[in-house]
């Protein structure tokens, strides 16, 4: 192909063409005026040569205007007839669609023609044109709002989470804060301490049905509408918890079986220490895919909320839990053992206070050094925490020493949870160097209130005296404060 041809020649030929015939059809106005003037010249020359008078003169220039006259009207229904009425009537045919057009043959019809056509596709093209600026301006409009109702949203949302500080607080405001940006939508908030815990439901929002969790061991039931069991989550929120966001909008089929009749699914997850613990769900049953962009943007904000409120409740721990073994503190669990003595007095039951000292832990220590102490300490927690009721209270005061509240609990009912504990520990094998495995024991102490003390030292005392009581007596025993 000749890129250097100039694609506007023919239609120049064409153009020329056209100008000719305008030009020949120009003339015939001008041919009486002609034909007059003729006349006039050919008078007064006739007048100047022969000098006579004006008779013959005037017969010759009529005769000369009458010749001319005539000519002009030949010349003037000629072309009348080739350069005007022809086309005329060829493009009257051919609009009425009886001739078909030759170009070729006609070259003013043709020019006229491709004129015509390109002044239409000239102003279709300007119209298209003018119709896609105008979308374009529609579109950069629409986003713009879109935008600025995103950003309006997110500094909102920063707002709203800016002196959150309870968790609870902090899953209530988020929920709210989706379902006002996605009204349709059932908003839940999941969480679950750490990566193999159980999950539970800390907040929900939106105008739809309230979501539910079982502790049902059956996880085989899929009806339509009924509830969570803990091994059993929708499959948005399980892909959150392990890769961070689920995003399925306008989906044939439903992802979740409490929502049989939902097309469009956002779960965002919330991190903190490395770790998915909290998801942002929610489920809406339109069949139009929503805008969830501002939702995905606000990720961050909720994370970093998260984060924020979840290391103000590890500090706040921190001061009333042992970091080694998850137990409260001594200080702390004095006030709780002060409050429940106050409430036993108040309603006249007992309290009884459990004092317990791993036996030999030096031991350990000397022969594995205080890393692997730690690590039975650690342990010995772990069992005593797992064996004993959720009203009941665990702290470490010192070393290897624990201390246990029971309320509302004898001696007795203490004295059994107690044997419960030391045969649990005596049991276990403990795991501290590679393949060395070793086997602790612990000495326990009970005492009581109002029997045994008034006052949480004085019955934490009583309580240490039977703990020193029973190591003396060969140790790996509970021995009851005397009265």
């Amino acid at each position: 192909m000749n890129v250097n041809r100039d694609p506007f020649r023919p239609g120049r030929r064409l153009l020329k063409s056209a100008m000719r015939g305008l030009f020949w059809g120009s003339l015939v106005p001008f041919t009486g005026l002609l034909a007059v003037s003729t006349g006039i010249m050919v008078y007064f020359a006739g007048l100047w040569l022969l000098g006579v008078r004006g008779r013959e003169p005037a017969l010759l220039a009529c005769l000369a205007g009458g010749t001319v006259l005539l000519l002009g009207v030949a010349v003037q229904w000629y072309v009348m007839t080739t350069r005007i009425r022809r086309p005329l009537l060829l493009l009257d045919l051919e609009l009425r669609g009886e001739r078909p057009w030759v170009p070729e043959k006609d070259v003013l019809l043709g020019s006229l023609r491709l004129s015509v056509e390109e002044v239409r596709a000239a102003g279709l093209q300007a119209r298209a044109e003018q119709r896609a600026e105008a979308e374009q301006h529609l579109e950069c409009r629409r986003r713009l709002g879109e935008r600025v109702a995103v950003d309006r949203f997110l500094s909102t949302a920063a707002e709203a989470l800016l002196d959150v500080g309870e968790l609870q607080e902090f899953g209530e405001r988020s929920a709210r804060l989706v379902a006002e940006w996605w009204p349709a939508a059932s908003v839940t908030i999941f969480r679950r301490e750490e990566a193999q815990s159980e999950v539970e439901i800390l907040a929900q929002a939106g105008t739809q049905k309230e979501v539910t969790i079982t502790n049902e061991a059956d996880v085989t039931s899929s009806s339509p509408g009924s509830p969570y069991t803990k091994l059993a989550l929708p499959f948005p929120v399980k892909e959150a918890f392990n890769r961070a966001s689920y995003v399925g909008l306008g989906l044939p089929v439903s992802q979740d079986k409490q929502f049989p009749h939902g097309h469009n699914f956002l779960a965002l997850g919330l991190q903190h220490r490395g770790v998915f613990s909290m998801v942002v769900y929610a489920v809406s049953e339109e069949m139009e895919a929503p805008r969830v962009s501002a939702l995905v943007r606000v990720q961050p904000f909720l994370s970093l909320a998260y984060s924020r409120v979840m290391y103000a409740r590890e500090m706040e721990e921190a001061q009333i839990r042992d970091t080694l073994t998850g137990a409260f503190t001594q200080s702390h669990f004095l006030g709780l053992l002060r409050a429940e003595i106050a409430r036993a007095n108040r309603y006249a039951h007992q309290v009884t206070c459990a004092l317990m000292d791993i036996d030999d832990l030096r031991r350990i220590n000397d022969r594995y050094g205080a890393h692997f102490g730690d690590t039975v300490i650690a342990e010995t927690a772990r069992l005593i925490l797992e064996e004993v009721r959720s009203s009941d209270v665990v702290a470490r005061i010192s070393g290897g020493t624990f201390v246990l509240l029971f309320p509302e609990s004898t001696s007795d009912m203490a004295r059994i949870a107690m044997e419960r504990i030391r045969t649990r520990i005596e049991g276990h094998m403990y795991l501290v160097q590679r393949k060395d495995v070793e086997r602790m024991t612990v000495s326990t102490g009970i005492a009581s209130h109002p029997p045994h003390g008034v006052t949480p030292l004085s019955l934490m005392d009583v309580a240490r005296v039977a703990m020193e009581t029973a190591k003396r007596a060969g140790k790996n025993r509970a021995v009851m404060a005397e009265e």
